[in-house]
C-alpha cells in the first residue's frame, strides 16, 4: 500500500540542498555560554586533526551564537572533517556540519581570488564614485565663497 504524502512535509522538515565541497565548513548547534576565543581555540585543535586549518571565525552576535566557520587548506580535508565531525559531540552537543556557502576571506586572499569576487569590485567602484563626489561638491563650494 502507498501512503499518502500529501501535506506530510512542512516548510520546516523540509532540508536544504547541500552546498557544493568547499574548504570552508559550516558548524552549528555549538554551546554558545563558552567565550569567543576559548571556542576559536576549541574548534582549530579538534579540527585540526583533519587537515591544516586555515582560519576559524566564530561570532557572539544574536545572529551567529552558537555557530562557526572553518576554513581548511583544501577541499578533501574539509569534506573529511564533515564526515568525521557530523553528529559528532563537542562540548556537550551533537555538531551539525555543512559546507560553507562561499569561502572565507583569508583563503580567497591566499588563492588570489580576493578581488574577483564582483561584490567587492561594485563596492569599491561605489566608494571611489563617492570620493570624487564629495571632492567636486567641496570644490564647487570653494568655489562659490568669495
Amino acid at each position: 500500500k502507498k501512503q499518502s504524502t500529501v501535506g506530510a512535509e512542512s516548510g520546516s522538515d523540509l532540508q536544504k540542498p547541500p552546498a557544493k565541497p568547499s574548504q570552508t565548513l559550516y558548524l552549528r548547534n555549538l554551546d554558545d555560554k563558552i567565550n569567543k576565543n576559548t571556542l576559536r581555540e576549541l574548534l582549530y585543535y579538534y579540527c585540526s586533526q583533519y587537515g591544516r586549518v586555515m582560519d576559524v571565525v566564530a561570532l557572539k552576535t544574536m545572529k551567529m551564537r552558537g555557530q562557526a566557520f572553518v576554513s581548511y587548506e583544501d577541499v578533501a580535508s574539509a569534506t573529511n572533517a564533515m564526515r568525521n565531525m557530523q553528529g559528532a559531540v563537542f562540548c556537550d552537543r551533537p555538531l551539525v556540519v555543512q559546507y560553507g556557502k562561499s569561502e572565507s576571506l583569508r583563503v580567497k586572499r591566499i588563492d588570489g581570488t580576493l578581488g574577483v569576487d564582483k561584490r567587492i569590485d561594485k563596492e569599491k567602484d561605489r566608494k571611489k564614485r563617492r570620493k570624487k563626489q564629495r571632492k567636486a561638491r567641496v570644490a564647487a563650494k570653494m568655489l562659490d565663497k568669495p
